[in-house]
This record gives structure tokens, C-alpha cells and sequence, in this order.
């Protein structure tokens, strides 16, 4: 599995705009647009100097931000549009995802959930391109905790996860019906029983390993 923490590039901005970098209107208490030398744009609200409210802020290359400030940074609801066709809408704190949110890749993945300092943390549904789902609890960017992992083959997985593997009590249904039911470890079924789709062949593993044979059948 993909590693799936991604990192964002939290922006914070120097207070007290120059009066030379202020283009138009009151960049100090008021509403106002101020031009970075490197290129980048805000449009919107100041308190004290700096960016406090609404407003809008465009880089150099065409990323956009829309939504609130606090303190020269992303704090409250907004929107991060970037370039590559990738954007978040969410909460924010302190210039970084904080809060629920939905982010969605340009190569089509999706992520409707919780964040905490830009890592999903809390509950969560990850949606890759492929077609897996996974609907859970996740921890530092990871799953870690309850949650469900619905493969696009057919299989599901519904159990307890760890650092973003199975690791605990679970039970895997595979495409065909058959099912892996007790614990796993490192992604790994360990201890418990396999059941064939009629129920008929029950075979008991331990560490991994078959230690009865199927039932026989009549």
C-alpha cells in the first residue's frame, strides 16, 4: 500500500506590508492587495499589518488559497487550489490542515476526513483511483485503530489495523466467500480459523500455520 501522509507546505507571512508592496486600498486596517517581490498576491482583509480575516491568496505559480486568516496565517474554513489540479477544502489552524476535510488528488484519489498539523488522524474514508476504500480510524497520517478496507477485487477486510497494516483482531472475506477469521500481524493472518464460503471446511492456524485439515466432505 502507497504510502498516503502527504506533506503541505504551510505559508506564513511577515507583518507589516510596506507601503511600496501595497497596491491598493489599506494594508494595515482595512481591506487592501499586497504583492510579494517574489511574485505572490493576497487580496483581502488586515488588522495590525497583517493578514486577519477573509481574503484571497495567490502564489507565484498559481496555487490559490480562499477562505480565512488569523495572524498572517491559513486559520478556518478555506480552500488550496493547486496547479496540478489538487485541492483541499477544510479547516485549517495555524497554516496547516487541522479539522475535517476533503482533499482530493489530481490522479483521482480521495480523502473525506480528519486532520490533525496536516496528517489524517480521526476518522476517515481514503478512496484511491484503483478502487479500494478504506473507512476507519487513522493516527499520524496512517490507519491505525478500527476500520474497513474494501478491496475493488471483492475481498473486505473489517478489523483492527496498526501503524497502516493489519495488526489485531480481524476478520478478511475474500471475492469467493471464504473468510480468514481472528488474528493478524503485519498484514499477515496468524491465529484463528479459515471458513470455507459454505461453511463446510474449517481449518484451525496458528502462528500462521494450518494445524487441522478441511473437514471431510460426504
Amino acid at each position: 500500500m502507497k504510502k498516503i501522509l502527504f506533506l503541505f507546505a504551510a505559508f506564513a507571512f511577515i507583518a507589516g506590508a510596506s507601503a511600496q508592496q501595497c497596491t491598493d486600498g489599506n494594508c494595515y486596517d482595512g481591506i487592501g492587495t499586497y504583492v510579494w517581490p517574489n511574485g505572490d498576491v493576497y487580496q483581502g482583509s488586515f488588522r495590525n499589518g497583517d493578514l486577519n480575516g477573509l481574503g484571497a491568496f495567490t502564489t507565484a505559480r498559481g496555487d490559490t488559497y480562499n477562505g480565512s486568516f488569523l495572524d498572517g496565517k491559513f486559520d478556518g474554513r478555506g480552500v488550496f487550489a493547486w496547479v496540478t489540479g489538487s485541492h483541499f477544502s477544510g479547516n485549517f489552524r495555524a497554516g496547516k490542515k487541522d479539522g475535517f476535510g476533503t482533499f482530493v488528488w489530481a490522479n483521482g484519489d480521495r480523502f473525506e476526513g480528519y486532520y490533525r498539523e496536516n496528517r489524517f488522524h480521526g476518522q476517515g474514508t481514503y478512496t484511491w483511483r484503483s478502487g479500494n476504500v478504506y473507512s476507519g480510524n487513522w493516527r499520524n497520517g496512517v490507519q491505525d485503530g478500527q476500520g474497513t478496507m474494501t478491496y475493488r477485487a471483492g475481498g473486505k477486510y473489517e478489523g483492527e489495523w496498526l501503524n497502516g497494516v493489519r495488526h489485531g483482531q480481524g476478520v478478511f472475506t475474500t471475492s469467493n466467500g471464504s473468510q480468514q477469521i481472528g488474528e493478524f500481524a503485519n498484514n499477515r493472518f496468524v491465529n484463528g480459523e479459515f471458513v470455507s464460503r459454505d461453511g463446510r471446511d474449517r481449518i484451525k492456524y496458528v502462528d500462521g500455520r494450518p494445524v487441522t485439515t478441511p473437514t471431510a466432505r460426504r
